[in-house]
């Protein structure tokens, strides 16, 4: 029997290796497409996370330009603050060019004053705080828009602008402060130093006050290393009439803590300031704290305008100059100026010479008698005169007098870019006068005081004359030439800050006002060491009169201490520029 054969097998075969080729060949296909749709997607997604990330690069841009401008436009408003600018100039659009990939960026900002709830103000807050100091409060707030690209970004920055009157301290430095008197010295009022305060002497310093703060530390030595400790140095107790020492066996080699203290010198305090600050508020019961104590630093005013053509010189109401020509008198009243020199009773301006005996020079001066001046009725309304001389300079620092000031008609304030020399009593009138005692104060570049007792009669070759008891009733601020930190020439400390040139020993000087060192001197940079006279017995406080002259003369022309605190601040906010 013949065996059948199946013939359809290899058909079947090949029939069933197509199929498979083609599922193969589709599936190539599919897995094809997916490929180049996911390079597709993934070319997609790249190009959208390029364009995002540069977008993110130009908002990060964008975002530091216009935080740079509003940082620009914070210190320029502090400055313009502190400097009288008005209202129009600190409001005023302000274009700011910024680099960017080396290339400068336009960036805009503005300012706007605000109220404390958001709402538009015009009047400043005034606060006080526990130690009794005034201060002057605003809002505002500070935009800047900045575009990158495709991107724009704009910061809004709310600030806090604190002005504070300086002349409610008794003393204040914006550095060290050095008070080594040779004779007693007895001082009042409020003190501070940004920086660390020096204390000795050759006798009684007697610290009346309950404000004794600095942002160091306190030394019971003088600043030149040396000289060790000498006197007696008697602190107040906060809240009461007692004074309570500070000696110098409370810590070895007489240095006083803050927060770097070397064990050398910390002694019994074991380079803890916490154990200084318990030790110091249980003796002084609050009146002397340091940076220990957490004391921050008080803005200083920036008093860049005393110089001609600045705020003083454009807002005096009177101008006294000598531009090589003699002496010329300026009244400005309502806007208009007029010359006044020729209605002026004799002798009430005049050129004169005067030795320094710290500059060991002649200079040549303008002599202004303040009682002519005030009789003559030329005194101007917002009591601010402005005196000087044109030939002023470092080698031949030129100077103002003032004298016959022991009545003064109203609040008055001084200002001079050299030296200035008040000669004999200023604003005390006797009690039986028909005047009171005003609101005084006086800038310049140096403080002069002489006695009613100067004749002008010393001389490079003359004796040191003898100086008379005097008395002053004047805030003063003006330069110092300070003692370096790594040696040199001493100061002369708080005891010479206004410069004596007469034989005071035994006489007592008696001020009430406020010293503020606030600069270094420019013209009358002669060292202490070069200064002739015996030191007066000082009788110094602060003249709460001050406090007294009105808004006027206290808010327009008394220099502040501005400082600046933000309040809230956003980014990327809706316009409000436009």
């Amino acid at each position: 029997m013949q065996r059948r054969t199946n013939r359809s097998a290899p058909a079947a075969t090949w029939m069933r290796t197509a199929r498979s080729r083609g599922v193969v060949l589709v599936a190539s296909l599919i897995v094809g497409v997916l490929i180049l749709g996911l390079m597709m997607a993934s070319m997609t997604v790249a190009q959208a996370t390029s364009k995002w990330l540069q977008h993110l690069l130009e908002q990060t841009e964008a975002l530091s330009l216009a935080e740079a401008a509003t940082e620009l436009r914070q210190k320029a408003l502090i400055t313009e603050i502190a400097n009288f600018a008005k209202e129009d100039v600190l409001t005023e659009p302000r274009t700011h060019a910024l680099g960017k990939g080396g290339k400068p960026q336009t960036v805009i900002s503005r300012v706007r004053r605000i109220g404390a709830g958001g709402a538009a103000a015009t009047d400043d807050l005034k606060t006080t705080d526990s130690d009794g100091v005034v201060s002057f409060v605003s809002y505002f707030q500070i935009t800047a828009r900045a575009v990158t690209g495709t991107s724009a970004i704009e910061v809004m920055r709310t600030v806090q602008v604190g002005k504070n009157p300086v002349f409610q301290y008794g003393v204040f430095y914006d550095d060290d402060l050095e008070i080594l008197p040779g004779p007693d010295m007895t001082l009042a009022g409020r003190i501070h130093a940004n920086g660390d305060i020096y204390l000795n002497g050759g006798a009684t310093l007697r610290i009346n006050s309950a404000y004794l703060r600095c942002t160091g530390e306190i030394y019971r030595e003088a600043k030149r290393a040396g000289e060790g400790t000498k006197g007696t140095t008697l602190i107040l107790q906060r809240g009461s009439t007692t004074f309570a020492p500070m000696e110098a066996d409370n810590a070895p080699a007489a240095r006083w803590v803050g927060s770097k203290v070397s064990p050398e010198y910390y002694g019994n305090f074991d380079g803890d300031p916490h154990q200084w600050v318990a030790y110091a508020d249980a003796t002084w019961q609050g009146t002397v704290k340091t940076q220990a104590h957490g004391t921050k630093e008080v803005a200083s005013p920036q008093i860049k305008t005393i110089t001609p053509g600045g705020y003083y010189h454009n807002e005096a109401g009177l101008v006294i100059e000598y531009a090589g020509n003699g002496v010329n008198v300026y009244a400005r009243r309502d806007g208009a100026v007029s010359a006044v020199t020729s209605v002026l009773p004799a002798g009430t301006v005049a050129l004169g010479t005067i030795y320094d005996g710290r500059q060991r020079k002649n200079l040549n001066t303008i002599e202004v008698d303040m009682a002519k001046l005030r009789d003559a009725g030329v005194m101007p309304d917002n009591g601010l005169v402005y005196a000087y001389r044109a030939d002023t300079t470092e080698e031949t620092p030129h100077g103002v007098v003032f004298k016959n000031g022991k009545e003064l008609s109203g609040a008055t304030m001084l200002v001079s870019p050299g030296p200035v020399y008040i000669q004999g009593d200023f604003n005390c009138p006797e009690a039986a006068s028909s005047y009171a005692k005003q609101p005084s104060m006086l800038i310049c570049d140096a403080v002069n005081l002489l006695s009613n007792a100067w004749d002008n009669t010393k001389t490079a070759a003359s004796g040191v004359p003898r100086a008379g008891a005097t008395t002053v009733n004047l805030a003063m601020a003006s330069g110092i030439v300070r003692t370096p930190d790594t040696g040199g020439d001493y100061s002369g400390g708080l005891e010479n800050f206004p410069r004596f040139h007469e034989n005071w020993t035994g006489v007592t000087l008696r001020i009430r006002g406020s010293f503020m060192a606030l600069f270094a001197s420019m013209y009358a940079t002669g060292p202490w060491k070069n200064a002739t006279y015996g030191a007066p017995t000082r009788d110094w406080g602060f003249d709460p009169d001050l406090l007294n002259g009105g808004n006027a003369f206290a808010r327009e022309i008394m220099p502040w201490a501005v400082s600046m605190r933000r309040v809230a601040w956003q980014d990327n906010v809706e316009s409000v520029l436009d």
